[in-house]
C-alpha cells in the first residue's frame, strides 16, 4: 500500500517506455496528488483506475486523449474543478462519482463520446442543465447522477434510449420539483 504522494516524474518515464500498457489500475492504494498526466501519453491504453484513493486537483484533459480508451475510473477521491471537455469516440465508461467536481455536465459527453455506455457523475456538487447532448447518446445503458443538482431545460426526460435499463438520480433537480425516475 502506498501511503504518500508518488513522485510521477521517472515513474512516468519507466511507464512511457512501456508501449504495451493496456490498462493503468492503482485503485485503493491511498494514492495522493494530482492525478497523473502521463496516462493521455500511453498510446495503447484502454483503461485508468485510480478510483478510491486520495488523488486531488482538477482532472486532467489529456487523460482523455488516447485513441483506444474504454473506460476511466476516478470514483471516491478528492478530485475538484470542473469536468473536462471531452473528446474520446473510443470511451464506454465514465465514473467520477464522490469527488467535489462542480459546475455543468459539459455537452461534450453527448456530442464526443458518442459510444458512451455507463456515467456516472453521483455525489458530486454538480449543477445547471443536463445537455441534449446526451439523446445522442444511443449506446447508454447506464447514468447517475444522485445528490446532484441538474435541471432539464425542455421539461421533459433528456434520455430516449431503448438500450437505457438503469438510471438513478434520486436527488437531481428537475425544473425545481425533485424528482426520481
Amino acid at each position: 500500500m502506498v501511503s504518500s504522494a508518488i513522485p510521477w516524474g521517472d515513474t512516468a518515464n519507466n511507464f512511457l517506455a512501456l508501449n504495451t500498457i493496456f490498462a493503468f489500475k492503482a485503485m485503493e492504494n491511498e494514492l495522493t496528488g494530482p492525478v497523473p498526466q502521463f496516462l493521455g501519453d500511453l498510446p495503447n491504453i484502454q483503461g485508468v483506475g485510480l478510483g478510491k484513493n486520495k488523488l486531488t486537483g482538477e482532472i486532467p484533459p489529456h487523460i482523455f486523449d488516447p485513441p483506444g480508451l474504454l473506460g476511466v475510473a476516478l470514483e471516491g477521491n478528492v478530485i475538484s474543478g470542473t469536468l473536462p471537455s471531452i473528446n474520446s469516440k473510443s470511451l464506454l465508461g465514465l465514473s467520477l462519482h464522490s469527488n467535489r467536481l462542480v459546475g455543468t455536465v459539459p455537452a461534450s459527453l453527448g456530442e464526443n463520446c458518442s459510444n458512451l455506455m455507463f456515467v456516472d457523475l453521483a455525489n458530486n456538487q454538480l449543477n445547471g442543465t443536463l445537455p441534449s447532448s446526451f439523446q445522442k447518446l444511443e449506446s447508454l445503458c447506464e447514468y447517475t447522477a444522485s445528490s446532484c443538482l441538474v435541471q432539464d431545460d425542455r421539461n421533459n426526460y433528456v434520455f430516449d434510449t431503448t438500450n437505457l435499463f438503469h438510471v438513478h438520480i434520486r436527488l437531481v433537480v428537475f425544473n425545481e420539483e425533485r424528482s426520481e425516475r
